[in-house]
């Protein structure tokens, strides 16, 4: 891109965040301008967020998938073939420099910039880039100097692509090439995507080898119960408990919803509304997965496999069955009661509301009083039917007489 390019760049980037229109600047860039300013980004800081100091993130390599490839990518993308000053940058899904591998003049300048191990390079830690780009659209992107957000980054060509775990279809890394503006951009990110492909191609064919390995001890995978009813989510792996952080446990309520399954947009409209973005999703199912293994399936994100049993399925399946104790056995509350999520609020109200309209329907005595003593503790209407149903003058009918009138005088 030749010099007049890219200060026509500057110029209309300067313009668009002051307000005008400039069709130099594409929607999909502006709009994440936009979401990055929204976010506090300023596009005068030199500072990316953070989330690890060096020396923590380089422990934290040991742990990441891509870990075995990353010889692949120096040798793939580290040489001066590309450029002198060029730089190799692989993330993870929440945008963690994790390796960078180029000259030592290359390291210092980008240090100018912190483009460092343990640095938040998504839009919302540094603005829009490469990267940041590449983790929102889960496609391959260059960027060119003013198209960045940062003016500081305005010296830059950057070309990303996303790396996919080939079992799942999420994606688990961006392999990012950085160099200062000059280097051909079509090039850069022909390479790059050639790169990202062979290692995926790579990982599919180590994933084919431990998959053939490992199929005996398939059998023994242990137990995993999913709870999301009542205030206290939690996974279940054999005899250890793990507690669910709210927006893991929506995200598991959502998956159970649907058989087909969803896809990460799907589920950043439906936990984030207009602010949501995939990355945000690929990388909270990334800490699931941790813990669920191959029962979260991707491509669409999909719950389910042999020994994984689900609460909110237990009571759905009792219902469908007509076994409206075993259902009441199972509902150990509402689901996800503290969710802001609208879409989890919906099943929430679906869930009750179904259960209590079968319950009051049957006009069953023992199943109206487990109701008002469990899910139903404040349900007018059914302890209303308990009463209609109970031997006039009986200790329980007292007793659900007593409640009910407190109830009536709280309400008023």
């Amino acid at each position: 891109m030749g010099r007049r390019s890219v200060a026509g760049l500057r110029e209309a980037h300067d313009r668009v965040l002051a307000g005008e229109d400039d069709a130099r600047v594409s929607d999909q860039i502006a709009a994440s301008w936009r979401r990055a300013v929204a976010q506090g980004i300023d596009p005068e800081r030199q500072r990316p967020r953070r989330f690890h100091e060096v020396d923590d993130t380089v422990r934290l390599r040991a742990e990441h998938p891509l870990a075995p490839y990353i010889p692949v990518v120096t040798g793939l993308l580290g040489d001066s073939s590309i450029s002198d000053d060029h730089l190799v940058v692989v993330t993870d899904v929440s945008g963690e420099v994790l390796w960078r591998i180029g000259s030592a003049a290359a390291l210092r300048v980008a240090e100018s910039i912190e483009f460092v191990e343990g640095a938040n390079w998504s839009e919302g830690g540094i603005g829009t880039n490469a990267i940041s780009q590449s983790l929102v659209t889960g496609s391959a992107v260059d960027l060119v100097g003013g198209q960045h957000l940062v003016h500081s980054h305005h010296g830059w060509l950057c070309s990303a692509a996303p790396i996919t775990d080939p079992g799942t279809g999420d994606m688990v890394a961006v392999l990012d090439v950085s160099a200062p503006v000059g280097l051909e951009p079509v090039a850069a990110g022909a390479l790059v995507r050639t790169a990202a492909r062979l290692i995926e191609e790579m990982m599919r064919g180590d994933a084919l080898r431990r998959r053939a390995q490992s199929q005996p001890a398939l059998r023994a995978v242990a137990q995993i119960g999913v709870n999301l009813l009542g205030a206290r989510p939690t996974v279940r792996v054999g005899g250890v408990v793990h507690e669910l952080t709210p927006r893991r446990a929506d995200i598991l309520a959502l998956l159970t919803s649907r058989e087909p399954g969803w896809s990460a947009d799907e589920l950043a409209g439906a936990l984030y509304g207009d602010r949501g973005v995939p990355s945000s999703v690929r990388a909270e199912v990334h800490r699931l997965r941790e813990v669920l293994g191959p029962r979260l399936e991707g491509s669409p994100y999909r719950l389910g496999g042999d020994g994984v049993s689900v609460d909110v399925w237990s009571v759905r399946r009792a219902l469908a069955a007509g076994d409206l104790t075993r259902a009441l056995e199972r509902y150990a509350g509402p689901l996800r009661p503290g969710s802001g999520s609208l879409e989890v609020a919906l099943l929430r109200a679906e869930l009750h509301e179904t259960l209590r309209g079968a319950v009051l329907r049957s006009g069953d005595a023992g199943l109206l009083a487990r109701w008002v003593d469990g899910g139903g503790a404040d349900d007018v209407a059914a302890l209303e039917a308990l009463l209609a149903v109970l031997p006039v003058g009986s200790l329980a009918s007292s007793l659900y007489a007593a409640r009910l009138a407190r109830l009536d005088a709280t309400l008023r």
